[in-house]
């Protein structure tokens, strides 16, 4: 361990699960016992923690490099911390990768992958905040343990999945624990003495009091509680409501459970594999896609009427929009021009339906008369071969019988006939 994390254990509020806080304290202990203590390499650089992978979850390169339809994985493994310590990566870094993944136009999703029993209250909230605000969905992979402090970033995504039926979550409660060296010291002859300026009253009053340097030399936990632990565990167990609001109030205890109970608690949405979360992030990633794209044609749609009633220049939200009177009477008059606009239709509409009744009528009616006409050209075509056999055997028998000059009339009047037929 990295000199700098001890000195963190020992002077800053954590948020961790008690085995966890109880091996820091333990080295500790060694540390002032004078024994010897591996502080690891101060120098040591983070291990990997951001990469992407494919659909398969397959590593397709860096964050900054990925290709189309990427997802970026960030992991937070072990404590959390602020700063880079000791191969452990903190916060800060963890802040700047998940920035990357929503700069990167390649990276549609990111998986956030956890296995950390909490840590250090500072910059907690911050990165639980960039979280909560990435530009793209983010999923988190319990791969393992997700407690306190890492409880608190994981409440912060869109969705959480644990690896295993047995991944441990939870610990959601705020507490403080120290050891008290002073019967050890005064053993072996060291005596501590604490010397504060006149107007520093309640200066470390909540320790003080704790450790009994008070007037009757008894701990009082009271102050430690009220001014410090109670307000911090506010803001924790606040965030977890805002964050979970359809969880079990019970999980805000400082209880902490395997998986399969914390998903019928709420702290957890499903349990699966490293896969499942990479296919996960991706379809949110395209519901999240389609959404926008929706809300960059409502957007434009908006613009264009915020033109027709005077706003030359681009504007942003609605809430942002400042309307002055010539404004107000440009609206006036875009919608009295909408109504009038409305109105005309409708009666157009009503005047189409009328045309469109009365052009059905008439294709009834020409219907009715192609008919008829049909009727009537075939009985025309009847008529002419009957009766053209009649005039045939007329005009014969006339010739016959010398009567060849009547048979002109004859003609006539068998066509004046015809014709009064039809």
């Amino acid at each position: 361990m990295n000199i700098k994390v001890l000195l963190q254990a020992v002077n800053t509020t954590w948020m961790l699960l008690p085995s966890y806080a109880e091996s820091l304290s333990l080295m500790v202990h060694k540390l002032f016992a004078g024994e010897a203590v591996d502080l690891g390499d101060e120098d040591e650089q983070p291990k990997e923690y951001a990469w992407a992978v494919d659909a398969k979850a397959n590593r397709i390169g860096s964050v900054t490099d990925a290709v189309n339809n990427g997802v970026a994985v960030i992991e937070l493994h072990g404590a959390v911390m602020k700063y880079d310590y000791c191969g452990s990566v903190g916060t800060q870094s963890l802040a700047k990768a998940l920035q990357q993944a929503n700069d990167n136009p390649s990276i549609s999703a990111i998986v956030f992958r956890v296995d950390s029993p909490g840590g250090s209250v500072d910059g907690t909230q911050e990165f639980a905040i960039e979280l909560a605000n990435s530009k793209k969905p983010v999923v988190t992979f319990v791969n393992g343990m997700m407690c306190s402090a890492a409880m608190w970033l994981g409440s912060s995504t869109a969705f959480r999945i644990a690896s295993s039926e047995t991944a441990t979550v939870g610990s959601i409660g705020t507490m403080c624990s120290w050891r008290d060296f002073t019967a050890y010291y005064d053993k072996i002859g060291i005596k501590s003495h604490e010397v504060y300026a006149s107007d520093s009253t309640q200066k470390n009053i909540q320790f003080r009091e704790a450790n009994g340097k008070n007037q009757d030399g008894k701990s009082n936990y009271e102050p430690l509680i009220k001014t410090w632990l109670d307000p911090l565990n506010g803001i924790f167990t606040s965030a977890i409501q805002k964050n979970l609001p359809n969880a079990d109030k019970t999980v805000l205890n400082g209880g902490h459970y395997i998986a399969s109970e914390a998903m019928k608690r709420g702290l957890v949405d499903a349990i699966g594999n490293f896969e499942g979360a990479v296919k996960k992030a991706l379809e949110l990633g395209q519901a999240q896609q389609t959404l926008t794209q929706t809300q960059k044609s409502n957007t434009m749609k908006w613009k264009n009427f915020l033109g027709l009633i005077g706003f030359s220049t681009a504007v942003g939200s609605a809430s942002e929009i400042k309307l002055s009177d010539a404004n107000v009477d440009s609206m006036e008059a875009v919608i009295t021009e909408l109504d009038r606009f409305k109105t005309s239709l409708a009666t157009i509409t009503t005047e189409r339906d009328g045309l469109q009744t009365r052009v059905s009528q008439l294709e009834q009616t020409i219907a009715a008369n192609n008919t008829k006409i049909t009727s009537l050209e075939e009985e025309v075509v009847k008529l002419s071969k009957s009766d053209g056999a009649t005039v045939s055997t007329v005009i014969s028998e006339k010739d016959k019988t010398g009567g060849g000059e009547n048979v002109d009339a004859t003609k006539m009047d068998f066509q004046k006939d015809l014709y009064n037929k039809i």
